[in-house]
């Protein structure tokens, strides 16, 4: 079946990209990105519908569904995720080194602190199986 989306490729890269980096991707977002980089097309496919605005969203929701990504809450993070595996496996070396001496019984977690997540409001975009995590920056 032909797409209705001839760029559909340079959107479905884009969108790959955007959660690549932990930034957070809306549908908006990608209307913005066939607005910006697809005028022509933009402007034929909304004279087009009754409703350009729902009709876009509709739009993005199929084609952010058929390609394997699902609404999801975002979770906000202070780091990239390559850089918190960093500093755990950094830790992990540190401690394992100092304590390698000692038998396992002899160890325990005894760390009480509470973790407290700022949730971003809305819903984003992210391929299923990935993660929702998006950066502090936005």
């Amino acid at each position: 079946a032909k797409s209705i989306i001839p760029f559909h490729h340079d959107l479905l890269t884009f969108m790959k990209d955007v959660r690549l980096e932990e930034h957070i991707l809306t549908s908006m977002r990608m209307i913005t990105f066939m607005k910006l980089h697809y005028k022509d097309w933009f402007r034929t496919y909304t004279a087009a519908k009754p409703d350009p605005y729902k009709s876009l969203l509709r739009l993005c929701q199929g084609f952010a569904q058929r390609y394997n990504f699902s609404q999801r809450v975002p979770t906000h993070t202070k780091l990239a995720e390559l850089e918190m595996t960093r500093i755990r496996d950094e830790f992990s070396a540190t401690f394992w080194n100092k304590y390698n001496e000692r038998p396992l019984s002899d160890i325990f977690n005894a760390d009480e602190t509470a973790v407290y997540y700022d949730m971003p409001p809305g819903k984003i975009w992210a391929e299923i199986g990935k993660s929702a995590k998006v950066d502090v920056s936005q």
